[in-house]
């Protein structure tokens, strides 16, 4: 009897000995929440996130990119985008622009009354997806560019493409002029025109007169949509005369 009771007592103190010993599992989450470098039960690292208080910031676009898509707007003033060695404003352009990036696109808008136009350059051999330009009011002009779709809005004022469109392209005008100056020949594209007051010619040909409408089928893949309120619109194909 006596040798199992001495038994009984080595068990309960070797049983005492590994319990104090073994680290608790509360414990080990612990050290993995405060300190990143240690492994929680999955072997994972364990990730430290801010509160609410925690600051946010959104990287710059870097000077050198080149955005995919080119939006720019003019609502007073004069906007020119010309050829140059980098993507950006010129010096003393900025402070009279709003400029962001939004999902690779770069958005410009002017609104200044200084006589001196606001310069955008652009590098040679550049090529946008897309390419958007808008006047509500003043003078945009864009020289020598390339582009996959052109989108154009008049509103009133003067705008002014030069350059080369591989795709379709899509021009309102209220007032005003509007001038496309394309690459290739008028039958390198379809055209569906459509004019109230205004004045629209593609080429050597011309339509006018009060509200009419008018398609070319050159059976291309690549169509010229031309809408005219008043004012005039013309697509010419220098290369082609």
């Amino acid at each position: 009897m006596a040798a199992v009771l001495v038994l009984t007592a080595a068990v309960f103190h070797l049983y005492r000995t590994d319990a104090a010993d073994a680290p608790s599992v509360s414990a080990v989450e612990t050290a993995s929440l405060s300190d990143p470098s240690v492994s929680g039960p999955t072997g994972q690292a364990a990730s430290v996130t801010g509160g609410e208080d925690a600051a946010l910031s959104v990287p710059a676009q870097p000077d050198a990119a080149v955005p995919a898509e080119l939006r720019c707007s003019v609502e007073h003033g004069m906007l020119r985008l010309v050829q140059g060695d980098h993507f950006g404003l010129s010096d003393d352009s900025g402070s009279e622009c709003q400029v962001s990036w939004e999902d690779g696109a770069y958005l410009l808008s002017v609104n200044t009354t200084r006589s001196e136009p606001i310069v955008l350059t652009v590098p040679q051999g550049t090529h946008f997806q897309a390419v958007s330009l808008t006047v509500n009011g003043g003078n945009l002009s864009a020289e020598n560019l390339c582009t996959g779709t052109l989108s154009t809005s008049c509103q009133q004022g003067v705008l002014h493409y030069t350059g080369q469109v591989e795709g379709s392209a899509q021009v309102d005008h209220l007032q005003g002029e509007t001038l496309l100056q394309l690459s290739g020949r008028p039958s390198d594209f379809n055209y569906e025109l459509e004019y109230d007051l205004g004045h629209i010619a593609v080429g050597s040909q011309s339509f006018a007169g009060a509200r009419g409408s008018h398609s070319i089928d050159n059976g291309s893949a690549k169509t010229i949509q031309i809408q005219c309120s008043m004012g005039s619109v013309e697509v010419v194909f220098p290369e082609d005369s």
